[in-house]
């Protein structure tokens, strides 16, 4: 029996470093007013549309709120498909 090779892809992971960066998917497109209501009192905010098709946006906070405080707040808006926090892709490197 021939002995099976292993994958010569590295494994990547996801990690989070808590940079305030998340990625927000809407049902629509959202205003900037409707915007500055979801964040209202969560400080100062950098937007990003990064896909139109179906509405992505990478919001980039100067003071980090935490995943599950802007999650509670976005629920609040029934045209927000889901809130992530924006993960680094990163090589799982082989220690012998």
């Amino acid at each position: 029996m021939q002995e099976r090779k292993k994958p010569t892809s590295p494994v990547t992971i996801s990690q989070y470093n808590g940079n305030g960066e998340y990625i927000v998917g809407t049902e629509i497109e959202l205003t900037s007013e409707v915007w500055n209501q979801l964040l209202k009192g969560f400080g100062s905010y950098h937007l990003e549309m990064i896909i139109k098709n179906k509405p992505t946006y990478i919001i980039q906070f100067t003071s980090d709120p935490g995943l599950e405080k802007l999650k509670l707040q976005m629920k609040l808006n029934p045209q927000i498909r889901y809130v992530e926090a924006n993960a680094k892709l990163e090589k799982k490197t082989k220690t012998d």
